[in-house]
């Protein structure tokens, strides 16, 4: 088969690793594969991969994006590249990852895929397929009914002045039923629910699987070098958090950053990687480390710590979280969305959503962990979160095959 992978990124973040990692699976299966991206910057050590889209025309398509309040109706000229790269490839399926952060007019993909009646499986990193200006719910229920009423047009994707949410879901609601049976949608039990009750999703083929992680490639690394490159000692309790700072929806500055200037444990560390804001006036305790690409560090950097933790108000279900697991290190999560699907026990703790109090408490108690905690930690993900059964079942609803 040839099939053709949409992501915002060709590698970076959660979609990134999900888009290489089916990638390389389908190639290992016997098909050909084009992934098609257009935010990460042109990569041409990468093979089988098209970058569609200047910056210039990114930031165009965001500009007019804030001004109209219209996401997904840009980007013309790089998405006539790609549907010309689509016509040489002719693909028997297509599978979308992230088709929104402006790089796609999703109108005119959605009219190509009908057209040529092309089976598409839609994986739902968050909650985008079943609303129109968010990307998430955060507990608002217009996605029930059109979302006719938006209250987040200031969020992202951001509209200065206009909600037209409205609009957008119409658009959407056309395009899913050009595409019939030929459309399926896929994603953690989370999203799955809640698109049985939405206004776009409730009548549509919706499969429930987890996606995973490659636990031979992110496994425990000895962080000695991590801790002489920082010094930091054998008797520091490490909180680790992965994420960008500046993002609101992780909740690093708001709930993070607060509990590491009012704990009073001395012997505690937090570490955010994947730094982005001002260092001044940052306490001692808090060690600011920009997002690293490299494998090894970054499976270091997991094994070091005691405790990865996630204050976020929006996850379907992070791959950093199964990142940490499979480095052997639990998890602090706020119950909130997805984190609350990882459950509790040796390999993880859910404390009160957005309430920095409760989890400034269950930090403070955080120990070492435990060689129990860290074997424990590697079988819970390889029972339940491996990449190659949710890769196969991709690969299965391409086909229009059961699952």
């Amino acid at each position: 088969m040839n099939i053709v992978i949409f992501n915002m990124y060709a590698t970076l973040g959660s979609t990134g690793t999900i888009a290489q990692g089916l990638q390389s699976y389908l190639k290992e299966n016997g098909h050909s594969t084009l992934l098609i991206y257009g935010r990460e910057n042109k990569r041409k050590d990468l093979a089988d991969c098209f970058h569609n889209q200047s910056k210039l025309e990114e930031k165009l398509h965001g500009v007019l994006s804030s001004l109209t309040g219209l996401q997904g109706y840009f980007s013309d000229v790089g998405t006539s590249r790609a549907l010309k790269k689509l016509d040489a490839f002719h693909p028997d399926a297509v599978v979308l990852i992230n088709i929104h952060s402006g790089y796609l007019h999703e109108e005119r993909l959605w009219k190509y895929l009908a057209s040529r009646r092309i089976r598409t499986v839609y994986i739902m990193p968050d909650e985008y397929a079943m609303l129109g200006n968010c990307c998430y719910t955060y507990g608002c229920e217009e996605y029930k009914t059109g979302c006719k009423h938006c209250t987040n047009i200031h969020g992202y994707p951001n509209s200065l002045f206009f909600d037209v949410a409205g609009k957008v879901v119409e658009m959407k609601k056309r395009a899913y039923e050009s595409m019939g049976e030929l459309l399926t949608f896929v994603s953690p039990k989370l999203n799955i629910d809640q698109a049985k009750q939405s206004y776009l999703l409730k009548d549509k083929k919706l499969v429930e699987a987890n996606w995973g992680i490659d636990t031979k490639r992110y496994q425990p690394v000895d962080p000695a070098f991590l801790r002489e490159k920082y010094g930091i000692s054998e008797e520091t309790t490490v909180l680790l958090a992965v994420g960008s700072f500046s993002d609101e929806r992780k909740g690093l500055k708001k709930h993070f950053l607060e509990c590491a200037k009012r704990t009073t444990r001395k012997d505690l560390l937090f570490v955010n990687v994947g730094f982005d804001g001002e260092r001044e006036g940052l306490p001692e305790n808090f060690l600011p480390i920009p997002y690293t690409k490299d494998q090894n560090e970054l499976c270091a950097l997991f094994t070091l710590a005691d405790c990865t933790v996630m204050p976020s108000k929006g996850e379907t279900l992070p791959l950093t979280c199964l990142i940490s697991l499979s480095c052997g290190t639990p998890l602090c999560l706020f119950d909130s969305a997805g984190l609350s699907s990882m459950g509790e026990g040796l390999h993880s703790r859910l404390v009160k959503a957005d309430d920095t109090d409760a989890l400034l408490q269950a930090l403070e108690e955080t120990e070492h962990k435990t060689q129990e905690q860290q074997a424990f930690c590697r079988a819970y993900v390889n029972e339940h979160y491996l990449d190659r059964k949710f890769f196969e079942t991709v690969l299965l609803l391409a086909k229009g095959e059961n699952v």
